[in-house]
């Protein structure tokens, strides 16, 4: 699908999939106040030599969502944002999400805060949205997220059971119930999602301040 991709024979797409491609992140620190494109993020991907033998581990990895972001491009024929746009918020009705863009307004955007010292905030570093290509670069509501967890137990766009793996997420048992949850933490925001499928219980956290809190990934908060 990539072919100039200096690593493209020796990947296939599930261990981008599954966090097994031993693919480095770029160098977020030379790229973080620039705007980047995606070829040039999959060129210093590229660059660097790959850290494991393709299938043989697991190690979390951005890298491989942004060549898998640019496998979408070019399979769609489409800007990654645009195919987000028709083929997930559109046909589920998420008028409040979408892909941030180098130099985009987006209406009620929340700024990001990182903890000062004692009660004190502080604005984080400033950080184009370009290096966060298919990694972190959506925004959304939590009404927005809620339906897409609404999408996921109904099975609306696919049958997540049907997966091998809940590709991009943690797959829990707690409470004596199955969970599907990610969280994230990144530069002045934090957040939580997950869903209990079979009760099809739902919990959303939208931080705009950088926290410990989804340290737990809401298991307390389910609980409660």
């Amino acid at each position: 699908y990539v072919p100039e991709f200096s690593h493209a024979a020796r990947i296939k797409v599930w261990p981008l999939l599954a966090h097994q491609s031993g693919l480095a992140n770029p160098d977020y620190e030379s790229i973080a106040a620039r705007d980047v494109s995606p070829d040039a993020l999959l060129g210093m991907i590229g660059a660097k030599p790959l850290q494991f033998e393709p299938g043989s581990d697991t190690r979390y990895s951005n890298a491989g969502y942004i060549v898998l972001a640019r496998v979408i491009e070019r399979v769609s024929g489409k800007p990654f944002g645009d195919f987000l746009r028709d083929a997930v918020f559109t046909r589920l009705g998420m008028t409040a999400s979408g892909t941030l863009c180098s130099g985009d307004v987006v209406p009620r955007l929340a700024d990001g805060y990182i903890p000062g010292i004692g009660t004190a905030l502080l604005r984080p570093q400033p950080r184009d949205p370009s290096s966060l290509f298919g990694s972190g670069n959506l925004y959304s509501s939590a009404a927005d997220l809620d339906r897409w967890l609404t999408a996921i137990d109904r099975h609306e766009l696919f049958d997540i059971a049907k997966q091998p793996y809940p590709f991009g997420w943690g797959k829990r048992t707690w409470f004596d119930r199955e969970v599907l949850v990610q969280s994230g933490i990144t530069n002045g925001y934090s957040s939580i999602i997950l869903t209990v499928p079979a009760d099809e219980l739902h919990v959303v956290v939208l931080m705009n301040t950088q926290s410990g809190f989804t340290g737990d990934e809401g298991q307390t908060l389910l609980g409660i």
